[in-house]
């Protein structure tokens, strides 16, 4: 019986998939497995019949753990030892590949290759002491012995190292001979973005499979891995498939995701790292958590609680929050009322096994809660990694809770997650490794612009580069590289009958040719650019006709109605009448809401106790400050919770900010505080509207100034025009009957303390000149005009959308509703 090796299991997959067909195959009736799986079950064979002395084979985990606690000795304070342990490792294998020696004069060329030859040997020194092998070594360990084996073949893998081709060379191993298909159809498109090259290839894969459901379909795509979430999106949107179609899907993405990347996954370590003080972030995942037993049951109530706790950041004492709560959500509570501390002591790795286990159990995770097929697997991979911490006896008899926890994190965030299915999925999204010498009717390459073509390889960061370019690693020699991706593309043309080619025309403002291996290859007729579907006539609906306000519907907002109905209509409609709105994101300390509301009350606090500016010039410096820190104190009374730790330094800021602005106001001309947040109800249209202005001035002549506190800079365009992007000041002015000497916003911010907006002639104040001047009854006019049209159109139920700039729809959260992104 001869055996067929591949380098990943989906090839081996295929080609089992193709003999179950009856499909023409290499010539085999035995087993068909990755190259890694030959090696171990090799090895192990050659052990049991005492060819070569038995060691213990480490697996990839206990390996890097074992890298971790070298470098670890040398670097104790360095934060992320996983990431070079991961990088040391790496270069370990290739040592092992090219058959480096650790002698070899040529890694004294960098202090990173030195430091490295320290650890490997260290690590070999290890492996020798305590009778250990990794799975970088059976290679070698293998070339040791005379191979008994039956007739080897391969298929799909390429280039080779040198120790590999050496053990290939004793073993026999000869590359299949496969059948190769002619190819009859070769063309290429190029696409302005990568976006469009991307959706262009899921509506071809979309439209292939719902035409020809029975034929396969290849999408190569060189940068898979780092663009697998946005791909899988793309093509469950056009597919029109969710997280439920998984046992299902109409296509396979040949790359997994980290298992610890599911949200199922991610909720148990949220359990895990539970402590007696957590952040409301946590908590407020795991109230919104599907895994968590009650979650159907509570699930308004724990949104409610959710939203609540937004309002809190930083640690939140765990159970007087259970206490303060268990009538608003009481499954939720008395479940995680059984929450206890890890033991304070070192353990064996079983024992924390059976604590890790007993505490997702306690607090209700995934019980009552049935799991999808995708949910399932992953859980059974979950349980594999914890019970595999047992593997760590081996080097730590004893560990702690963070040690044990922090291996099984690190073991999900190293392990690639595929679900599997019995479905046949024909639309096959692969990188370019995984479609080699694969077999499809249509093949679609994409990112084949000569200047992404071919991919780069990346050198191993800490072997010497001059190394890895004399003995040819990957990384090392652009030519090779150029070679070793024109055999690899050749390889994923040889099996189909049409290919399609595609790459980007231009990036960065800098046109792109194709690469030279489809240069010559007619365009695709077929397939369409995004300016050419947009010229196509399609017929269009107008769908942005809302019903009119109802007399007993009282739409919230004041003069944010206005605001948003400049911005955007819909957004006016679906904020103020749909109420529609995204819970706030957490914050550590104060967001910038709330240092607007500390500076406001500071401010409103500071004038009711001064009045004008005569007082405030005859405050001495001490008394000022006085007055000012007393102030500081009780408005951030309401916010100690959150300022737990930085409290003295916000008190700090404040004083300095609130001083600065205050040296402004003393260079004023006379002045008499006339309002204060003074609200007021307005009429304007069809509506009448809540506002309120943060202070009103009047001078010596009687005239008024208007003034809106801010912490950033604004100009005073923004209430110009027939969309105004602050409404406030404008509408108040229309309510007044006393002259006003100039509006203005108070621009209260570190970088530029100043008044900023319009006067007349006839008024002063710091910052204004004459560019400044305006005729304001010109203005009111304007403003009455332009507010009562704004105010109309949302009565009468304008909700177009229609964003008044792009950055509008960045600082919006309405995405989702008013689907932009898809006209």
């Amino acid at each position: 019986m001869n055996t067929v090796i591949t380098p990943n299991k989906r090839l081996a997959r295929a080609i089992e998939q193709q003999r179950a067909n009856g499909q023409n195959l290499p010539r085999t009736s035995g087993d068909i497995l990755p190259y890694s799986a030959w090696l171990n079950r090799t090895y192990f064979k050659a052990c049991r019949e005492k060819h070569i002395p038995a060691k213990t084979l480490l697996n990839a985990s206990q390996s890097l753990w074992l890298w971790q606690s070298i470098i670890r000795k040398h670097y104790k304070g360095l934060a992320n030892i996983n990431a070079l342990a991961q990088q040391a490792q790496a270069a370990w294998k290739l040592a092992q590949d090219w058959q480096l020696s650790l002698d070899d004069a040529r890694l004294n060329d960098t202090l990173d290759s030195l430091q490295w030859t320290h650890w490997a040997k260290t690590f070999k020194a290890k492996l020798d002491e305590n009778h250990w092998i990794d799975e970088a070594c059976l290679a070698s360990e293998l070339l040791k012995c005379t191979p008994q084996s039956p007739k080897i073949e391969a298929q799909g893998l390429f280039d080779l190292s040198p120790r590999d081709q050496a053990l290939w060379e004793q073993h026999n191993i000869q590359h299949c001979k496969t059948e190769k298909i002619p190819t009859e159809n070769r063309t290429q498109k190029a696409f302005k973005t990568s976006e469009d090259e991307l959706q262009a290839a899921a509506s071809f894969a979309y439209h292939f499979h719902q035409s020809t459901p029975k034929k396969t379909l290849a999408i190569i795509i060189p940068d898979l891995k780092q663009r697998r979430a946005e791909i899988e999106q793309c093509f469950r949107y056009t597919f029109n498939q969710t997280l439920e179609d998984n046992h299902r899907l109409d296509f396979t993405i040949s790359y997994g995701q980290s298992l610890s990347a599911l949200a199922i996954i991610e909720t148990a370590f949220l359990l895990l790292d539970l402590g007696e003080y957590t952040q409301a972030s946590t908590l407020s995942a795991l109230l919104r958590s599907p895994f968590i037993a009650g979650a159907k049951e509570e699930a308004s109530l724990r949104a409610k609680l959710d939203q609540a706790l937004r309002e809190q950041t930083f640690d939140i004492h765990l159970p007087s929050f259970l206490n303060a709560h268990q009538n608003d959500c009481p499954i939720w509570c008395e479940q995680f009322k059984q929450w206890t501390a890890w033991p304070d002591k070192r353990l064996a790795p079983e024992d924390w096994i059976r604590h890790i286990t007993q505490r997702l159990t306690q607090l209700g995770f995934c019980r009552d809660t049935p799991l999808s097929s995708l949910n399932y697997q992953a859980m059974t991979h979950f349980h594999e990694k914890l019970e595999a911490l047992q593997a760590l006896a081996l080097f730590k008899p004893k560990l702690s809770a963070y040690q044990a926890i922090n291996w099984l994190k690190q073991s999900c965030q190293q392990t690639l997650f595929q679900a599997e299915s019995h479905w046949q999925a024909n639309i096959h999204i692969l990188g370019l490794l995984e479609a080699a010498d694969q077999s499809f009717d249509t093949v679609w390459h994409m990112g084949l612009s000569e200047a992404h073509w071919p991919p780069e390889q990346h050198a191993a960061s800490l072997l010497p580069r001059r190394l890895q370019r004399e003995l040819a690693m990957p990384g090392g020699d652009p030519a090779l590289r150029a070679e070793f991706y024109s055999r690899l593309f050749e390889s994923t043309q040889v099996h189909c009958r049409e290919c399609i080619a595609t790459y980007l025309k231009e990036a960065d403002g800098v046109a792109l040719a194709p690469a030279s291996c489809i240069a010559q290859w007619p365009e695709d007729q077929r397939l369409q650019t995004k300016e050419e579907q947009t010229a196509l006539n399609l017929e269009t609906q107008n769908d942005w006709q809302a019903p009119r306000l109802s007399d007993d519907e009282k739409p919230r907002g004041g003069t944010q109605i206005l605001k948003r109905q400049a911005l955007c209509p819909f957004k006016a409609f679906a904020e103020s009448r749909l109420h529609a709105q995204s819970p706030e994101d957490f914050e550590h300390g104060l967001t910038p809401a709330m240092r607007g509301q500390i500076i406001h009350a500071l401010l409103e606090d500071f004038w009711r106790n001064v009045q004008n500016l005569e007082n405030l010039q005859n405050l001495s410096e001490k008394n000022l400050s006085n007055l000012i820190n007393d102030m500081i104190d009780n408005a951030l009374t309401p916010f100690k919770t959150k300022l737990r730790y930085y409290l003295n330094t916000e008190k700090t800021r404040l004083n300095t900010t609130l001083t600065s602005w205050l040296r402004i106001e003393k260079t004023r001309e006379p002045f008499q505080i006339k309002a204060l947040e003074q609200q007021q109800n307005i009429a304007i249209g069809p509506l009448t509207l809540s506002t309120r202005i943060d202070r009103v001035d009047r001078l010596s002549d009687n005239t008024l100034i208007l003034i809106d506190y801010k912490s950033s800079a604004n100009s005073p365009q923004s209430w110009l025009g027939p969309r105004p992007d602050e409404p406030q000041l404008p509408l108040y002015s229309l309510k007044l009957t006393q002259p006003i000497a100039a509006i203005v916003f108070a621009e209260i911010n570190p970088k530029a303390y100043r008044f900023n907006g319009i006067c007349t002639d006839t008024a002063t104040l710091p910052g204004l000149s004459k560019r400044h001047h305006a005729e304001l009854d010109e203005l009111k006019a304007e403003w009455q005009i332009t507010l009562a049209q704004l105010a109309t159109d949302f009565f009468n139920g304008v909700a177009t959308l229609d964003p008044k700039t792009q950055s509008t729809c960045q600082r919006c959260s309405l995405q989702a509703l008013c689907r932009i992104n898809d006209h």
